[in-house]
C-alpha cells in the first residue's frame, strides 16, 4: 500500500492528488499515516520522517547545497567539497571534540547534528519532533551561518517528508548500511547520553556510502510520501509546553555536555564546512 491509498481514521484527511500530498486534519490521521507506513512498508527498512517548512523537489545533504540550487552543482564541486569534509575530519583533534568511546563512525553526523555542513541529512523517527521542526523555521546570521534562531513557521501549510532507504544491514552499535548503499546512524544508540541534543530531537542521520556521480547528490528518490498540514493547526496541536519549546529541541551546554565539549574545543570550520552553531531565542 502506498500513502495515496490510506483511509483516514477521521474521515477528513486525506490524499491530494492535485499537490501531490496528502493533508491532515487532525493530529489522530497525523498519528495514523506515519504509522500505517511505518508498518506496510517495513520489509524494505525503516521509514524515517523530516519536517520541512516548505516543500520541496530535491533533498540533498547540506554541503552540497547552494544558494542557486542543486543544478549549479558539477561532479566536480561535488568531488571538490568531498575532499574538503573528508580532510576536515582528517585534521579533527578528536579527544578535544569528542565525549570518551564516541565510534569515529559517528563523528561527521554528530558535527552535521550540531550545525556543520556535512554529507549526512537529518532524520527523525518520531512523528511530533518532525511536525516540530516543520512547524519551525530556521533564520541564520554570522558569516557561516553559525548563529541560529528558531521561529514559528508563517507559511498557510507545513510538511512531513516520509523517506526509506531500503532493507538495512546491522554493523556497529546504532549503525547499519542499507541493500541501496547508504548509512543509517541513530545517535541515540551509536553515542554515549552527554549527547543530550540527539535525544531530545530523536536524531538519526543517513548518508550515501560513497557519491560516485552528481546524481548522488540527491535523495528525493527515497521519498514514499508527503503529509501537509495547515502550520496554525500543526501549532496548536503541540501546544505552549517546555517539551514544545526551542529549550527542549535544541539543550544548551549546561545540559548537553557533548555540545559543550565541542565549544570547548574551539572547533573551527571554514566558509564551505560551516561552524559549530549557536541557537538563541
Amino acid at each position: 500500500m502506498d500513502i495515496q491509498e490510506i483511509r483516514s481514521v477521521d474521515g477528513i484527511s486525506g490524499w491530494n492528488e492535485s499537490e501531490g500530498v496528502y493533508d491532515v486534519v487532525t493530529p489522530h490521521a497525523l498519528s495514523q499515516v506515519a504509522g500505517c507506513l511505518k508498518f506496510l512498508k517495513s520489509d524494505n527498512g525503516r521509514v524515517f520522517f523530516r519536517g520541512q517548512a516548505k516543500t520541496y523537489t530535491t533533498m540533498t545533504p547540506s554541503l552540497f547545497r547552494t544558494d542557486k540550487g542543486i543544478r549549479k552543482i558539477t561532479q566536480k564541486v561535488m568531488s571538490d567539497r568531498v575532499s574538503e569534509i573528508k580532510k576536515f575530519m582528517d585534521r579533527l583533534d578528536c579527544d578535544a571534540c569528542f565525549v570518551g568511546k564516541t565510534p569515529d563512525y559517528a563523528y561527521e553526523p554528530l558535527l552535521q547534528q550540531y550545525g556543520f555542513r556535512t554529507r549526512w541529512i537529518d532524520c527523525v523517527d518520531n512523528i511530533w519532533i518532525a511536525l516540530w521542526f516543520a512547524t519551525h523555521e530556521a533564520n541564520f546570521s554570522g558569516l557561516n551561518k553559525e548563529y541560529i534562531n528558531y521561529e514559528k513557521n508563517k507559511n498557510e501549510y507545513s510538511y512531513i517528508y516520509l523517506m526509506q532507504f531500503g532493507e538495512e544491514n546491522p554493523v556497529d552499535r546504532g549503525l547499519t548500511i542499507t541493500g541501496s548503499e547508504f548509512k543509517i546512524v541513530d545517535l541515540r544508540v551509536a553515542t554515549p547520553s552527554n549527547y543530550i541534543r540527539p535525544h531530545s530531537q530523536n536524531g538519526i542521520l543517513v548518508s550515501r556510502k560513497a557519491y560516485r556521480n552528481v546524481d548522488d547528490i540527491d535523495f528525493y528518490n527515497f521519498v514514499v510520501g508527503i503529509i501537509r498540514v495547515r502550520t496554525s493547526e500543526a501549532i496548536q496541536w503541540q501546544g505552549g509546553g517546555l517539551l514544545a519549546s526551542v529549550h527542549f529541541v535544541f539543550p544548551p551546554p549546561r545540559y548537553d555536555v557533548g555540545y559543550g565539549r565541542l565549544i570547548n574545543s574551539a572547533l573551527k570550520g571554514n566558509r564551505l564546512i560551516g561552524k559549530l552553531q549557536f541557537i538563541g531565542p
